[in-house]
């Protein structure tokens, strides 16, 4: 998720436009987001399959709330895709859609930075703050959210209030209905996590802002990017170096809240600044 995008050209107050807007989401993420060639591929593939998790994944989620939320008293659980959170905003069509990311695997990633304390912890698309809540169990500096949708940014935030309450000694988390794309990162040493919220032109743009930032204000920094199919984007970056990288599998009490309730592991990947190697332990882990 991102949030709070610039605005499309004004549309003419006719029905016809406002109908067609969908097919014109739906063209330019196939064009310029997942790509033509994987759209196509999606699409045969939604059509050879029976199964109707493909269409609707909610259809394989357990009923009830998810194991963490009934520990924390938060609402991080369920799906949404990326039809059901367009805001009106010219980066619609790049949003991925909302899961929570394993917090098991959250944990295990965010529990790689070293000296915690020194960095300010930025979750970009951030959904109803589940790996938020898990920053919070260390005690990173800031820990801050950014989310397009406004309604799992409401709900973010809500979840953000509720382990303040819980959890007065842990550090607060702020949550931003903002756009990622356009998003100032903070001054100081930086974590940004990813759980692969948005498309390449949102992505593109999100490590040319890290790239402005860590140029004109040299510090160290980490990218952790849970199921990186993007990573071309922070490759490319002479600035980043590969840290990390590997596959977790989640515990066994949270593999049935996967994607469609399938079995499931994540690949993950974490770059650093060259020049100030900032601290990640279990390095190239799998």
């Amino acid at each position: 998720m991102q949030g709070q995008p610039g605005r499309d050209e004004a549309v003419p107050s006719s029905a016809g436009p406002v109908r067609v807007r969908p097919l014109v989401v739906a063209f330019r993420r196939a064009m310029f987001g997942v790509g033509p060639v994987a759209t196509a591929r999606a699409l045969l593939r939604g059509m050879r399959r029976k199964d109707p998790a493909v269409t609707q994944p909610n259809a394989g989620l357990p009923q009830g709330p998810h194991p963490f939320d009934e520990e924390h008293g938060v609402d991080t659980g369920g799906f949404r895709s990326w039809r059901e959170l367009q805001t009106g905003g010219a980066n619609d069509p790049y949003i991925s859609g909302y899961i929570g990311v394993g917090p098991s695997i959250a944990r295990r990633l965010i529990g790689m930075v070293e000296i915690p304390e020194q960095y300010a912890f930025v979750d970009l698309g951030c959904g109803k703050g589940r790996a938020l809540v898990v920053a919070s169990e260390r005690p990173f500096r800031r820990i801050i959210g950014v989310e397009i949708a406004g309604e799992l940014a409401g709900a973010a935030a809500a979840n953000a209030r509720a382990i303040r309450a819980r959890y007065p000694a842990r550090p607060e988390i702020e949550v931003l209905q903002a756009d990622a794309a356009t998003f100032v990162l903070p001054p100081g040493p930086l974590v940004l996590f990813l759980y692969q919220p948005f498309e390449m032109p949102v992505m593109r743009a999100v490590a040319a802002s890290l790239a402005k930032s860590l140029a004109a204000s040299p510090r160290p920094a980490i990218v952790i990017y849970v199921f990186p199919v993007l990573r071309r984007a922070f490759d490319r970056l002479p600035i980043l170096e590969r840290a990390a990288e590997g596959t977790l599998e989640p515990t066994e009490e949270e593999r049935p809240y996967g994607y469609a309730g399938r079995d499931w592991t994540d690949q993950f990947m974490i770059w650093r600044t060259r020049a100030t190697q900032p601290g990640i332990s279990g390095e190239r882990s799998s």
